[in-house]
């Protein structure tokens, strides 16, 4: 696991964590990857490693997405987190095993984050599009602790003290979202699980299913291009490791046919089982 150190603004890999903050946000322009992190600087040798870490933040500051992983950071050291997990630099995507590997885990490295802070930078926050992301449910429910921040990196609410008002945006139940969603979605049937996630978005087909993995406690390859068939292995895993029967009784006929955010044939099912809550 990569973790970018808050305080030198680089990165360092872990097989056992230390305690880490994770930043939850929509994507927007981002142009900090990992390569980009990786990359050393001459200041460093040549004067010293203060000036190392003023290059280093000059050059996020000039790049897209940079004064947003700059932020992030300044929020977990004023909470006394020295290190914190951002997925568009800490995941290396040119490597198709390491990009695997990262999806199959990221549930669980939400799950032991001390914190996650999810950036809403439209105003009000309670309209962000973040409560519309395939990615993002998962990034609200797995973390014990998660923090909304607004556009000026202010303090605006939490998962438990916005509990009612998340609730009426996205479906889910408020109860979850006031306790540990991590430890109760046992008690929740995979149908309504799957209601969450119905009318959320993302940018390619196949991470409509890749981003419920962890949700369902199930692991897969990814191989993007599939199409819905990620839809379909998903299904398949989640009945190899459960007696959940609900996910065989939706009512395909409940909703109109329409290419909703889950796969065209799917989410219409999903909007039907909403009647088994």
């Amino acid at each position: 696991m990569w973790l970018i150190d808050t305080h030198k603004l680089i990165l360092c890999g872990f097989i056992e964590p230390p305690p880490y903050a994770v930043l939850s946000h929509r994507w927007r322009d981002e142009k900090i990857t990992f390569g980009m992190m990786q990359q050393s600087d001459p200041d460093h040798f040549e004067h010293g490693p203060d000036l190392h870490i003023e290059s280093r933040k000059r050059r996020l500051e000039n790049c897209a997405g940079g004064n947003k992983i700059i932020h992030a950071c300044e929020k977990a050291r004023q909470d006394g987190i020295d290190w914190i997990w951002i997925d568009t630099c800490c995941i290396d995507k040119t490597s198709s095993a390491e990009l695997s590997e990262a999806i199959n885990s990221m549930y669980r490295w939400y799950r032991q984050s001390k914190v996650c802070y999810a950036f809403l930078d439209h105003n009000p926050w309670t309209e962000s599009d973040w409560f519309e992301r395939g990615w993002t449910l998962q990034e609200l429910l797995a973390p014990g602790d998660v923090r909304f921040l607004d556009a000026n990196w202010d303090l605006v609410g939490t998962r438990v003290s916005s509990a009612e008002l998340i609730s009426e945006r996205t479906g889910i139940d408020a109860g979850l979202l006031r306790g540990s969603p991590s430890s109760m979605l046992s008690h929740y049937s995979v149908a309504q699980r799957m209601a969450w996630a119905a009318h959320r978005k993302t940018t390619r087909l196949e991470d409509r299913a890749y981003s419920l993995m962890g949700l369902f406690d199930v692991t897969m390859p990814l191989i993007y291009g599939e199409g819905e068939r990620a839809f379909e292995r998903l299904q398949e895993q989640i009945i190899q490791s459960s007696d959940d029967q609900t996910i065989l009784a939706w009512d395909r006929y409940l909703a109109p046919c329409s290419h909703t955010p889950l796969t065209g044939s799917v989410s219409h099912e999903i909007d039907g089982e909403r009647r088994l809550q």
